[in-house]
């Protein structure tokens, strides 16, 4: 920036020179010293405010340790609002984010390996994610934990109200061969930052009937 401006204050002098000869070497030069002051902070000025104004907002995404026994929340910034109207491009961005390396390198992300997305629709509120065939691949834990960050990490968004994946256009089946169904962060168990366990602890009041 300031060789650019060292050069127009340059071709200013230059110019105002042959001008100079005309109307006097003084005023020249004191309107070429002038113009390139006011040229100079105003550029610096609108350079300055364009880098330190643009707002961001704060999402949590959620990537997978290497050994595969937790979800793990990670700070993303955007310089897009969660608004209704942001979500289609917020939904393209934060796909992007958990299909990339975190910061951290003990961090996997859930769209990666087997985890092939190969399209994603969004229709009146809900998400639908497709995937390849290689998604059933995985290994068990691996795909619950996988697709517990990334319906935590899109369901944050206000226009998304479920999320539901499939796997060649047709709807996700677990082990049983029973559809998943449509999913949000509350339907899965909460597992964020400890040790994943095969059932979530409740209590529970069981009642049992007398002989009469």
């Amino acid at each position: 920036m300031r060789k650019i401006i060292r050069k127009t204050i340059s071709y200013l002098r230059q110019d105002l020179h042959n001008v100079g000869c005309a109307f006097g070497h003084a005023f020249g030069f004191a309107f070429a010293f002038v113009f390139a002051c006011i040229f100079a902070c105003v550029t610096l000025t609108s350079c300055g405010s364009g880098q330190d104004n643009v707002p961001l907002y704060e999402y949590d995404a959620y990537y997978l340790n290497k050994e595969n026994t937790k979800v793990l929340r990670v700070d993303y910034e955007s310089q897009l609002e969660n608004t209704e109207e942001n979500t289609k491009a917020l939904v393209g961005e934060l796909i992007y984010v958990l299909s990339n390396v975190a910061e951290k390198p003990e961090y996997v992300p859930p769209i990666s390996g087997n985890v092939v997305l190969l399209n994603y629709t969004l229709s009146d509120g809900q998400l639908t994610l497709d995937f390849s065939e290689l998604y059933y691949k995985q290994d068990k834990i691996q795909e619950i934990l996988g697709r517990a960050a990334i319906v935590r990490t899109l369901s944050q968004l206000r226009g998304i109200r479920t999320v539901s994946f499939s796997v060649l256009e047709m709807p996700l089946t677990d082990s049983a061969g029973l559809p998943v169904g449509t999913m949000t962060a509350e339907s899965l168990v909460d597992n964020a930052g400890t040790e994943i366990n095969a059932y979530e602890q409740a209590q529970l009041h069981l009642y049992f009937a007398n002989e009469e």
